[in-house]
């Protein structure tokens, strides 16, 4: 069931779709563009499809469907079932979606919302959409949330965190710094390598080229405060890092309230040596925020399976939202 209160929505009604911009479907690699009713220049639905080097699922070739967009329930529809066609001409067996080619890039619906506003970055889609796709036989295959820290309840187990933080930086002599803004481009650089390791056990992982990697962070770098973006260093590498950002969406123009800070995206090396670094991570911009004046904490976009459920669970966060992604069987 999907519930008809959140306010991630969009109106088309002085937004008509139109067809995808072709430089931006060259940079994703995107190997049809399909359409459906409507005028060559106006459809009443469009997506974007991908079959070329997509990644198997438990041994099923898989064929992506993002850039989804759909005026009403019969268009979307028609192009759903003209696109998992297409996918299963070019030998998918499982068709997902939405995803723009990769999970680096836009994925996922949200199916459950509440009254919060949107966060910066967040997805947000017509209420309708998910059920556009449970409608044409498709199911949830990944489930995600976000959820908040509220900081102005103490913070717990801070006996535990002090050992943690002691064994990690005196004992294991890892350094744990914010990031050279003076050298960012090199700094993501670094940070790519790692993440390119750290991420590669992830559901659906597909790599990315460094290029595109440092051209995606490069868009946020205007609003990034140094401060929020930690890294963990040991013997001279990269180990371990976490991006956080305020919430542009929610800053009060009044300047009484700081908005909430999002912890975009964290990665932590696996081992004995490293244990409990990404929690130690999030807890740094935990800490930063409250000295700041900030409020809260936004955990964002986060995979249900993922072990940094378990970090959510020892900060108290509440889960606010919920995002899914579907999958079709297109073979028997």
């Amino acid at each position: 069931m999907v519930p008809n209160n959140h306010k991630n929505l969009e109106s088309f009604e002085d937004n008509p779709i139109l067809p995808l911009d072709q430089e931006l479907a060259k940079a994703q690699g995107v190997d049809h563009i399909s359409c459906f009713g409507g005028k060559s220049d106006s459809p009443n639905a469009r997506c974007a499809l991908w079959w070329t080097g997509t990644p198997s699922l438990e041994g099923k070739k898989t064929g992506y469907i993002g850039q989804f967009t759909a005026i009403d329930k019969g268009s979307a529809s028609g192009l759903l079932e003209q696109s998992c066609h297409i996918l299963a001409e070019h030998g998918a067996d499982l068709a997902i979606g939405p995803i723009d080619g990769n999970t680096w890039r836009n994925h996922r619906l949200v199916v459950e919302g509440s009254d919060r506003l949107p966060f910066f970055m967040e997805p947000r889609n017509p209420v309708d959409w998910p059920q556009y796709f449970i409608e044409n036989h498709f199911h949830i295959i990944a489930n995600y949330s976000s959820s908040t820290v509220d900081l102005s309840v103490p913070l717990e187990n801070s006996s535990t965190f002090d050992k943690t933080r002691h064994r990690l930086i005196e004992k294991n002599k890892i350094l744990i710094r914010q990031i050279d803004a003076n050298r960012f481009e090199e700094e993501l650089r670094k940070i790519f390598i790692m993440a390119r390791e750290s991420f590669h056990q992830n559901f659906l992982y597909q790599p990315i080229t460094e290029t595109e990697f440092i051209a995606t962070y490069r868009k946020i770098e205007p609003v990034l405060d140094p401060k929020f973006v930690r890294i963990a260093e040991f013997e001279g590498q990269i180990v371990g890092f976490i991006f956080a950002v305020q919430d542009m969406e929610g800053i009060d123009q009044s300047g009484k309230k700081r908005p909430a800070i999002i912890i975009k995206t964290l990665a932590a090396q696996r081992g004995y040596h490293f244990a409990g670094l990404g929690s130690l991570l999030v807890r740094e911009v935990h800490e930063h925020a409250l000295e700041l004046g900030h409020s809260e904490v936004i955990h964002a976009l986060q995979y249900e399976h993922n072990t940094s459920l378990k970090i959510n669970a020892r900060c108290g966060a509440k889960t606010f939202r919920r995002y899914a992604l579907f999958a079709r069987k297109l073979k028997p």
